[in-house]
């Protein structure tokens, strides 16, 4: 996507008065659970993968703001590789939520329930 279309949709949609998109970091860290963290997590924003993808979460080790997971017009999603096998997470499942601010990082809910704490 080039720099014009990102403008302008991020435009349209704070016109639109849209509630920013942020990536549900408590369903992310569940689903770390139950497939293992023997697992790398990349995290970005659907509709502009390419420039907005980073490294979330790498065999049990928490990435720290290496990737856009807010929006208030594209999609957070994530990508996780297993011991060398790509699997993409099923484009039914929703790993957004909408909030009135912002979240740009694990929050502590999250990294509890990573570390089996909830």
């Amino acid at each position: 996507m080039d720099t014009y279309e990102c403008i302008n949709r991020c435009n349209a949609a704070a016109f639109n008065g849209n509630k920013p998109r942020n990536l549900d970091w408590e369903k992310v860290a569940r689903h770390i659970i139950k497939i293992g963290c023997n697992c790398v997590v990349y995290a970005g924003i659907e509709e502009d993968w390419d420039n907005t993808v980073g490294i979330i979460y790498d065999h049990g080790e928490v990435i720290h703001k290496e990737a856009y997971t807010t929006s208030i017009w594209g999609t957070p999603t994530i990508e996780v590789y297993v011991e060398g096998q790509n699997k993409r997470i099923d484009a039914d499942t929703i790993f957004y939520k909408e909030a009135n601010e912002h979240i740009y990082d694990w929050t502590a809910e999250s990294i509890a329930i990573l570390e089996g704490k909830q």
